[in-house]
């Protein structure tokens, strides 16, 4: 049973990466354009670097939003032109494991969008990363969570005449406490300030990543149906 999970969960996987990669028309302008907000506020408005860290963690994670919530729609959108949500309703594949296949492509779309953002950002600026580990733990986490409850609320979304319109309306309420904890996390591991709040944020991030994702393995099922 397990051994077969995980074959389908790759499979399923495989597939994805490969309509990730045709995403890469999308990609570009969000570098381009975070790297363009990040010139503005770096050499326009002439910040104190007391407040770099602070933008730079703020930054980062609303270009993961701005990449996750277009590449969802247009994924979504273009599977469902070309029937890949009906064959795999048809399919013997377990929604979980389908569930879990998206979600793991979407993560790691994000992460390299977020890898590039991040270290431009951190040069840029000449930020220290004393901590490596913990800005890795809450970008992992964060995107864990912004994947998870993007691949559900995606797959009904795409059942929907607005699909694109209803994506984004009902997921960026549900994407706001994530964001606020993950750029509040970020800033504050730049900063090398108070790592008792930083740990409380990231317990925070894992909170919302086992709740969305264990939502999500269990509604994906009624979401295919959709």
């Amino acid at each position: 049973m397990i051994r077969t999970g995980v074959l389908n969960w790759w499979w399923v996987l495989q597939k994805d990466l490969r309509i990730e990669s045709r995403a890469w028309r999308v990609w570009p302008r969000l570098v381009a354009l975070g790297l363009s907000i990040t010139f503005l506020f770096g050499y326009g408005l002439a910040l104190p670097p007391s407040l770099l860290p602070t933008i730079a963690g703020s930054l980062c994670w609303i270009t993961v939003c701005l990449a996750s919530l277009l590449t969802l729609s247009e994924n979504n959108m273009s599977e469902k032109d070309h029937g890949c949500w009906a064959a795999l309703s048809q399919y013997p594949v377990a929604p979980s494991s389908v569930f879990l296949a998206k979600l793991t492509a979407h993560a790691i779309g994000l992460a390299i969008l977020q890898s590039v953002v991040a270290g431009f950002l951190l040069v840029l600026w000449e930020i220290p990363v004393v901590s490596p580990l913990r800005l890795l733990s809450v970008m992992l986490l964060g995107n864990l969570a912004l994947s998870a409850i993007g691949t559900v609320v995606g797959a009904v979304a795409t059942g929907t005449r607005n699909g694109q319109g209803i994506l984004a309306l009902v997921l960026l309420p549900l994407w706001i406490p994530v964001l606020l904890g993950a750029a509040k996390a970020t800033s504050l591991i730049l900063s090398d300030e108070d790592a008792e709040q930083v740990w409380r944020w990231t317990q925070f991030l894992a909170a919302c990543a086992t709740v969305y994702l264990a939502a999500g393995i269990m509604l994906f099922e009624f979401a295919m149906e959709e």
